[in-house]
C-alpha cells in the first residue's frame, strides 16, 4: 500500500522500524518520541486510549499492543481513509501484532527483527484490498514464447535469460495439450511453481502442435487480488476473443493490463447492515451447507422476502472477501428476458418463490446450487463446512469491522492452501493425486477444508479436473 507509512514504536518512544524507510532519521525519530509521549499523557492524566492525532491536513492514527505502538500516516496529502477503511486497516494491525509480538519484550527486539514484523504487517494490509489496485495487472510486464510440441517433450523457440520460467510452464501446457479443448481460442491458468517460488498468470493458445503462450508474475501483495479477480479476467478473456474472427496474442495481453478492478459485493457494502447472528438464526442448523458454497465460490439463490434476502446476501459477502463473481441482489421474472440467463443465475442471487419457480426448469445442474428458501424455511446444497462454523460461532457477535477482519485472515489461509494444490500440476497425475492425499494429513483442517480448497483451485486451474 503506496499511501501509507508505518512505524513500529517502543512505549518509551524509541523508533524500531519504519516502513518505507524515512530520508530523514532524526525527524523521524522526535516524531516518534513525541507522538509516544501524547498517547502516555492521554492515557495517565485522562485515563483514555489515544486513537489518532489530527493536524494540518492529514491524521495519525496508531495501535497500541502491549509494549508496543503502531504508527500509520497517510504520506498523500490528497489521499483519506474512510472510516470503514481506517477501522478494518487498524484492525488488521492489531490482529497481525497478536501473531507477531505477543509476549516480546520492546528492549529485545532488533531492528531487522522491527523491519520483518513491519514487512508481515504491510504483507496483511494490502491482502484485505480495502484500497483497490485500479488496475493490477498494469505494472506487471508479459512475457510471450512459443512452444512446439514434439513426441517426446518440447521445444521452446525462444532462448532467454528467463528460459527456466518457460521450461516449467511449458511442461504443465504439454502434459495437459491432449485433454484441452482446442475450441476454445484462449485458455488460462494461475499456478504456483514451487521450484522458482512465484505464482504465474498464464495464457495460451493452441492448435495441438504449436502453442503460443504469455503470462504474468504475480508479485506477493497481489497474490490475493490476482486470486479473487481470476472469473472476471476469464470472462474478458471470452469476450475479446469471441468478438473477433483472428485475435492479435500481445493486443490481449494489454487488454488484460488495462482490466479495472473494481471491488466486489463486500468492498461496497455497509458494514453497520450486515448481521452475522441473523443468519446464524436464519440458517440455524444448515449453515455449514451455507458457508461451503459462499466460500467454495458456488451458486446461492435466496429465495423469500426481499428486504430479508437482501440483509443475508449481505452478510454472506464476508465470506466472500476472497471472491468476485456474480451478484444480484434481487431478480424478477421480467429480467430473465432482459439478460444473459447462464451468467445472471450465477452467484449471490436474492428472489421471489415465484421468480424462483421460474427459473427452476432452466437450471441443468440444480444440484450443485446452494438454495436459502427463507418462505419454506428449508435449505439445500451439495457440502457442508463444518471448520467455518466451529469458527462462526466464535465471532458472530463481534463488530463487524473486527468480524470481517478476523474472517479474511481464515480465508487467507483458504486461498493459501488452494494455491498450493495449483502447484500438484507440475506433476504427473498419479503423483499429483499422492500429493492432494498427503496435503490432508500435513494440515491441521477437515476434509471440507480441503474440498473448499481443492474447488477453488479447480476454478482457477482447469488442469487440476
Amino acid at each position: 500500500m503506496d499511501n501509507i507509512k508505518l512505524s513500529l514504536v517502543s512505549h518509551s518512544g524509541l523508533l524500531l522500524a519504519s516502513k518505507p524507510e524515512s530520508a530523514d532519521d532524526t525527524q523521524q525519530i522526535l516524531a516518534s518520541g513525541l507522538i509516544s509521549a501524547i498517547i502516555t499523557y492521554a492515557k495517565e492524566v485522562h485515563h483514555e486510549e489515544l486513537q489518532s492525532i489530527s493536524y494540518h491536513d492529514r491524521t495519525i492514527s496508531f495501535v497500541q499492543f502491549q509494549e508496543f505502538v503502531f504508527i500509520v500516516e497517510t504520506l498523500d496529502k490528497e489521499f483519506t481513509f474512510t472510516e470503514r477503511q481506517s477501522k478494518q486497516l487498524l484492525e488488521q494491525i492489531n490482529l497481525s501484532a497478536f501473531s507477531l509480538l505477543d509476549g516480546k519484550d520492546s528492549d529485545l527486539i532488533t531492528e531487522g527483527e522491527a523491519q520483518l514484523i513491519l514487512e508481515h504487517c504491510f504483507h496483511d494490509i494490502n491482502s484485505l484490498n480495502i484500497i483497490l489496485t485500479l488496475y493490477p495487472l498494469r505494472s506487471l510486464i508479459p512475457e510471450i514464447f512459443t512452444i512446439k510440441h514434439r513426441v517426446k517433450g518440447v521445444e521452446i523457440l525462444e532462448n532467454r535469460a528467463d528460459s527456466a520460467y518457460h521450461k516449467s510452464i511449458a511442461q504443465i501446457i504439454d502434459r495437459n495439450i491432449l485433454n484441452i479443448n482446442q475450441e476454445i481460442k484462449v485458455h488460462s491458468f494461475l499456478t504456483l511453481i514451487p521450484e522458482h517460488k512465484k505464482t504465474f498468470y498464464v495464457l495460451f493458445s493452441t492448435d495441438g502442435f504449436t502453442t503460443k503462450v504469455g503470462y504474468f508474475i504475480i508479485p506477493q501483495e497481489l497474490d490475493y487480488t490476482l486470486f479473487r479477480i481470476y472469473p472476471m479476467l476469464e470472462r474478458l478473456i471470452k469476450s475479446y476473443t469471441g468478438s473477433r474472427q483472428n485475435f492479435d496474442f500481445i493486443d490481449l495481453l494489454v487488454e488484460l493490463q488495462e482490466f479495472e478492478d473494481s471491488g466486489n459485493k463486500f468492498s461496497v457494502i455497509d458494514l453497520e447492515e450486515i448481521s452475522l447472528s441473523t443468519l446464524s438464526k436464519m440458517a440455524n442448523k444448515d449453515l455449514d451447507v451455507v458457508l461451503f458454497a459462499a466460500l467454495s465460490g458456488n451458486t446461492i439463490y435466496v429465495v423469500g422476502d426481499k428486504s430479508v434476502s437482501r440483509l443475508i446476501l449481505d452478510t454472506l459477502s464476508i465470506f466472500t472477501q476472497h471472491l468476485s463473481f456474480n451478484v444480484a441482489d434481487w431478480i424478477t421474472e421480467d429480467d430473465l428476458s432482459k439478460v444473459d440467463f447462464n451468467l445472471f443465475i450465477r452467484g449471490l442471487v436474492g428472489m421471489s418463490s415465484s421468480t424462483f419457480q421460474s427459473i427452476l426448469p432452466l437450471i441443468h445442474n440444480e444440484e450443485i446450487i446452494t438454495v436459502i428458501n427463507l418462505e419454506e424455511d428449508k435449505i439445500s446444497g451439495p457440502s457442508a463446512s463444518s471448520h467455518f462454523v466451529q469458527f462462526f460461532e466464535k465471532i458472530k457477535n463481534e463488530d463487524p469491522t473486527k468480524a470481517s477482519v478476523v474472517i479474511f485472515n481464515e480465508l487467507k489461509k483458504l486461498v493459501s492452501l488452494a494455491y498450493i494444490i495449483t502447484s500438484t500440476v507440475m506433476k504427473d497425475r498419479f503423483d499429483s493425486q499422492t500429493l492432494l492425499k498427503e496435503l490432508s494429513t500435513q494440515f491441521p483442517y477437515p476434509s471440507s477444508f480441503i474440498e473448499k480448497s481443492l474447488n477453488l483451485a479447480k476454478q482457477r486451474n482447469k488442469f487440476l479436473e
